[in-house]
């Protein structure tokens, strides 16, 4: 049985390669992207902290000031934070759509792939079962002529007139 062999085989790997870098630099942008996002909670978080212990009880002035001007840094980080993520944004819906477009091309060519193999596939199946055939065939004439054939064989080799078989009235 002949292998299956798919001409493009070279085009369906490199789209596959391409494909794989285009995930790549989406994984990397939508990284950066999380850990902007985890930033700013993390910065929520700290500043929920203070608040909570500025409530809890007696406080200095000093730390009542410099508790203010730590929530309001982090606000600041915060802003900062998210127009970098806000400028990040374009770039990572940039890179799913040629992600996007690199997937849908390299299904194209795997598709076809799987196309070409099934219909290889379906032609090696005829193929078996003709030569299966031919095989069998060539199996029952032998039986044949071994057993009973060779009464069939020998009148043919007998003169028209003279055949060795018995006649029917």
């Amino acid at each position: 049985m002949s292998k299956f062999h798919f001409k493009l085989e070279n085009l369906l790997k490199l789209r596959e390669r391409r494909e794989n870098e285009k995930k790549i630099r989406l994984g990397e942008i939508t990284s950066r992207c999380s850990r902007l996002r985890t930033a700013m909670e993390e910065n929520d978080e700290k500043s929920r902290v203070v608040l909570g212990e500025r409530s809890a009880g007696l406080l200095t002035y000093d730390y009542l000031t410099g508790s203010e001007l730590f929530i309001k840094r982090m606000q600041e980080e915060n802003r900062r934070l998210q127009k970098e993520r806000e400028d990040l944004e374009p770039q990572r819906l940039a890179a799913q759509e040629e992600y996007i477009r690199a997937s849908r091309d390299r299904k194209v060519i795997q598709k076809l792939k799987e196309k070409r193999e099934q219909e290889f596939r379906k032609e090696q199946n005829k193929k078996e079962e003709a030569e299966r055939l031919d095989i069998t065939s060539g199996l029952f004439i032998r039986n044949l002529s071994s057993s009973r054939g060779a009464e069939v064989f020998q009148g043919v080799s007998e003169s028209p007139g003279e055949s060795s078989l018995p006649r029917q009235a």
